[in-house]
């Protein structure tokens, strides 16, 4: 609840980047799920290729390249995983940098309108009190500060990550995937 408390002082461009955020988080949740998805077929067309689950993989792939040799369609199917997974983990680190400047972003915003309510203070307060006393403890803050928005970023990032990975292995399997979070 103290987020939307938070929320209301957030100004309307912090408001759109955030939006944004969730939707590249929604993407990277994507990008977390290909490469789990296609590792299996993959894999049983490694170790056994006369496989059915194989079999549907490797015709998929080979309606799309034609291949001479089954061996080519294996390298060709490895390729995509790893390209699958690339791009996963391209989602991954510009999530974790949006989330960085997100919160170095916010930081100081928070920081600005604390400096200029700092200044804009009666002339009498200026004077009674230790100008760099209140600069070091607003620096010391603003660290602070900016570190725990990027943490509760990510958090929300990590959790809503978890939250696909948890719902495709669910998918996968659900019998045995449910007896092991058990």
């Amino acid at each position: 609840m103290k987020f939307l408390i938070f929320w209301k002082y957030l100004k309307d461009y912090r408001r759109k980047q955030i939006i944004g955020l969730i939707i590249c988080l929604f993407f990277c949740g994507m990008g977390e799920i290909l490469p789990i998805l296609s590792i299996g077929p993959l894999l049983s067309g490694i170790l056994e290729p006369n496989n059915d689950k194989s079999a549907i993989f490797l015709k998929v792939i080979s309606n799309i390249v034609p291949f001479q040799k089954e061996t080519h369609s294996l390298i060709f199917s490895t390729f995509i995983f790893l390209v699958i997974a690339f791009i996963g983990n391209t989602f991954r680190i510009l999530t974790t940098s949006l989330n960085a400047k997100l919160s170095a972003g916010i930081g100081t915003d928070i920081s600005t309108e604390l400096y200029e309510r700092t200044l804009y203070q009666k002339y009498s307060a200026h004077v009674t009190r230790d100008s760099s006393v209140v600069v070091s403890a607003l620096t010391t803050k603003f660290t602070m500060t900016v570190n725990t928005i990027f943490a509760f970023l990510q958090l929300i990032s990590n959790l809503l990550i978890s939250f696909f990975i948890v719902l495709t292995l669910l998918f996968i399997n659900f019998r045995i995937n449910i007896s092991a979070f058990l």
